[in-house]
């Protein structure tokens, strides 16, 4: 990395109880033969779970630098000796008791990432990506299964877009980052629990363009079939959506709605916990990835791909890349 100060910073979009954005900021400092990665700018802790620790925050530095730099490189205490990591005591990433930490693993460390990345793009850009979803988008679903009178809980993280690289596309609805999850199959989630999926996939125009494209994010949706639920959602980017880089586009947005036969939906905040009735469908939407490069340099051939496949409208093909495809 070239010697040198090297800056960024992103929010997160509430914690559940201010609807405020919660500031993360990094200042790299690249002297010598080491790395000093200050987060002390960053803003004070919340009164939600969304706060971490200097381990949570040195885990995404190691993470980082050991991507971009080498990959092969075996992880061990040696090889993370000349990065030091700074926090501010009392801040969203220095957390003291009683400050809630629970999200932080779901949201803050994406947002560490992403910081990270962003600092980095302007010093080799040819070795990071553009933001990617930036969030687990965890839901809890618990309730009592009808059919066996036992309480249940279901668990899961939805994957969204990876973010766009100088010479590849970023990929389609998986986990990105500080993540350890799959998604559940479809027909063990309905074995288990008194749930309907009734749709599961990717979310065409929802990639950031580019001339490389963002990976696309994905659309669940799943019907109660049972008494009614405890939802707890845990998500973010519904506003501030992942960026792309060097004239890449940002992706589409997250988003939950509650949906019912008569129509009346409900939308819900990022970060939530709340009833759902019976009969009624979660629908949750995960963000795509940032892209990378001016959408109207992508090679047509790959924007053909992509109408062809149903993730890119005619009308986007047109408009964002420049690809007048005749439809018939």
């Amino acid at each position: 990395i070239p010697q040198g100060n090297y800056s960024y910073s992103d929010f997160i979009e509430g914690d559940g109880i201010d609807d405020k954005l919660f500031k993360i900021e990094v200042d790299l400092n690249v002297k010598g033969d080491s790395i000093i990665a200050d987060f002390s700018s960053s803003d004070n802790a919340s009164k939600g779970p969304l706060n971490c620790r200097w381990p949570s925050v040195a885990a995404c530095v190691y993470y980082i630098l050991k991507a971009v730099l080498d990959p092969e490189l075996p992880p061990n205490a040696g090889a993370y000796r000349p990065i030091e990591v700074k926090v501010r005591d009392g801040s969203i990433l220095s957390a003291q008791y009683p400050n809630a930490v629970c999200n932080a693993n779901i949201i803050t460390t994406q947002r560490i990432v992403d910081c990270l990345l962003g600092a980095l793009s302007s010093a080799i850009p040819d070795k990071v990506a553009a933001a990617s979803s930036g969030t687990m988008n965890l839901l809890n679903i618990g309730g009592l299964d009808n059919r066996s009178g036992i309480y249940y809980n279901y668990v899961e993280t939805y994957g969204g877009g990876q973010g766009a690289m100088f010479d590849n596309d970023g990929m389609d609805a998986v986990q990105n980052h500080m993540t350890n999850t799959r998604n559940a199959p479809v027909e063990s989630i309905e074995v288990a629990y008194p749930l309907l999926v009734e749709s599961y996939g990717l979310v065409s125009n929802s990639e950031g363009a580019g001339k490389f494209r963002g990976g696309m994010g994905l659309q669940r949706k799943v019907r109660v079939l049972g008494p009614g639920v405890s939802l707890t959602l845990s998500s973010d980017r519904s506003n501030i959506t992942p960026w792309g880089l060097f004239g890449g586009k940002a992706s589409a947005p997250s988003s939950c709605v509650i949906e019912n036969d008569n129509g009346k939906n409900r939308v819900l905040p990022t970060k939530v916990t709340t009833h759902i009735d019976t009969q009624n469908v979660i629908s949750t939407v995960t963000p795509g990835g940032g892209g990378w490069g001016n959408p109207k340099e992508r090679n047509p051939e790959s924007v053909l791909h992509d109408v062809i496949m149903e993730l890119v409208s005619f009308e986007r093909a047109k408009s964002v890349y420049g690809v007048d495809i005749d439809p018939k």
